[in-house]
């Protein structure tokens, strides 16, 4: 991986860290199957099957408050995150599956670009120790496929994108699970500077629950601002 790829990676690290601090939850224990959590099996102190059920109740409000962080929702303004499988084997290059719902409920397959392509999907682990941004295939279906490296715990699936017939862009989220022994690591301190191949990459700006903020990450090296970092997925770069 080269030096920008690098920091482009640190820099998510950071807002992740920086986010995690300020209240990011995460799941606990051992990941189970579908059939052990619809019998109410728990898993690190918390009932599977109550939890699932409550994410599904969550993300049945279709209209989302204006101050409300995209990606939470599974559908919003009349379009849906549909997993094909919404618990998938851990192991490299595992493919995933999923659709874009609209308001008449078949698969979308008109969009606009944004940043080089139609659809950015991110897949972040609960415990902030897994993080992918991958830019999947559309098929003529309407169902898009990527391939992501899972290893076993709770994933959020966040698609990115803009459908031509809203002209609008939306983020939402679905829940992955992956079966297996989890061992969640401890949630990293809050930290705003990281250090990768001599370069600095520094934080600054602060969140505020309900509104929209402002982060900057500034690079430099031996004290110079680095103003030569290669676009990287689209744009200059990517948390």
């Amino acid at each position: 991986m080269n030096t920008p790829l690098k920091l482009a990676g640190f820099g998510v690290g950071l807002v992740a860290a920086f986010g995690a601090a300020l209240g990011v939850g995460n799941a606990v224990g051992p990941i189970g199957s579908t059939a052990e959590a619809a019998d109410g099996h728990e898993m690190g102190g918390e009932d599977v099957g109550s939890r699932s059920a409550a994410g599904h109740d969550a993300a049945t409000h279709d209209a989302a408050p204006p101050d409300l962080p995209g990606g939470l929702m599974v559908s919003e303004r009349g379009y849906t995150l549909d997993l094909v499988d919404p618990e998938l084997p851990a192991g490299d290059a595992t493919p995933v599956a999923f659709r874009i719902l609209g308001p008449d409920g078949e698969a979308v397959t008109g969009y606009d670009v944004e940043h080089d392509v139609d659809l950015h999907l991110i897949a972040v682990r609960r415990d902030v120790t897994g993080y992918q941004h991958v830019h999947p295939e559309l098929g003529p279906d309407g169902t898009w496929r990527a391939p992501l490296d899972l290893d076993p715990g709770s994933w959020r699936l966040f698609a990115d994108f803009t459908p031509t017939g809203l002209g609008e862009n939306l983020t939402l989220g679905a829940d992955l699970a992956v079966p297996g022994e989890y061992a969640p690591a401890p949630l990293p301190s809050e930290t705003r500077t990281a250090e990768v191949d001599g370069h600095t990459v520094v934080l600054t700006g602060s969140l505020a629950p309900g509104r929209e903020s402002e982060l900057t990450l500034s690079v430099s090296q031996d004290g110079r601002p680095v103003t030569d970092l290669q676009p990287y997925l689209g744009p200059s770069g990517t948390w």
